[in-house]
C-alpha cells in the first residue's frame, strides 16, 4: 500500500506510474485494477464511458472481486491526491453502482477543483460531476457551487477544443445562463487572428453561438 500511496500522491497517467514502479508477481492484482483506473482516457462530455479500457478488458462485464474493492476502499482512504480518491471512488460508482461512492468521488473530484490549476485534469473532473449530477437528478447537489467549478475551469488558460465541449455541455443541460455562454464563446473568438488557420474549431464556436443565440431570442435555427 505505501509505494501505491506514493505514487498516488500527484495526478498522472498509470503509464507514468509504472515506469517509477516495476510490477511484482505479487502486484498483479493492484496493478491490473489501478490501469483500468488510471489509464489516460478521452473524456470528452458527462455520457463518455469514464472507464472504458475497464469495458473493453472485461468485455462489458463489470464485476469486481471483493479483495479489489476492499483495495480500493483502502487506497481511497490514504494520504493521495484528492483527484486520485475521486477517480477511486468515481470507479465504485461506475462498476457497483454505489451511490454513497459516487457522492465521495463528487466531493473529491469538487475539493480538487478548487484548487487545481491543471486544465486538463480539471476538464476530466468538471465532466465527472456533471455526469453524476444528472445521473442523481442533482438530488443533494449544490448546482450554483458546480456552476462556479465550471466558471474556475473556463476561465482558465485551457485547451480551447475541450473547452467547447464543455460548454456546450452546460448548453444542453442548462448548467449556465444563455447570456453568460455568449460571452464567454464571444471571448474565445476573438482570441483567434482573422488569419487564424483553425476553420473547424472556429465553426463548432460559431455554430453553438448561433444556437444559443436563436434560443436566447426564441427563434428556431432553420
Amino acid at each position: 500500500m505505501e509505494k501505491w500511496r506514493y505514487l498516488l500522491k500527484t495526478e498522472g497517467g498509470y503509464d507514468t506510474w509504472n515506469q517509477k514502479l516495476e510490477a511484482t508477481l505479487s502486484d498483479v492484482l493492484e496493478n491490473d485494477i489501478l490501469k483500468n483506473i488510471f489509464s489516460d482516457n478521452f473524456v470528452h462530455r458527462p455520457e463518455d464511458p469514464p472507464f472504458a479500457l475497464w469495458e473493453i478488458s472485461n468485455d462489458g462485464k463489470l464485476e469486481l472481486s471483493e479483495n479489489q474493492i476492499d483495495f480500493l476502499r483502502d487506497l481511497a482512504e490514504e494520504d493521495i491526491c484528492e483527484y486520485n480518491k475521486a477517480r477511486i471512488y468515481d470507479f465504485l460508482w461506475f462498476t457497483k453502482k454505489d451511490f454513497k461512492a459516487a457522492l465521495l468521488a463528487y466531493q473529491y473530484y469538487e475539493e480538487y477543483i478548487s484548487r487545481s490549476e491543471k486544465f486538463e485534469y480539471n476538464f476530466i473532473a468538471a465532466n465527472r460531476m456533471i455526469s453524476i449530477f444528472l445521473m442523481a437528478k442533482s438530488q443533494g447537489f449544490n448546482k450554483n457551487k458546480l456552476c462556479d467549478l465550471i466558471r474556475r475551469i473556463l476561465q482558465q488558460e485551457k485547451n480551447e477544443g475541450k473547452a467547447y465541449y464543455l460548454i456546450e455541455t452546460c448548453y444542453k443541460n442548462k448548467l449556465l445562463e444563455n447570456t453568460e455562454l455568449i460571452n464567454t464563446i464571444n471571448s474565445i473568438l476573438n482570441q483567434y487572428p482573422l488569419n487564424s488557420k483553425e476553420f473547424q474549431l472556429i465553426g463548432l464556436y460559431t455554430d453553438l453561438l448561433e444556437k444559443i443565440l436563436c434560443d436566447e431570442n426564441n427563434l428556431n435555427k432553420k
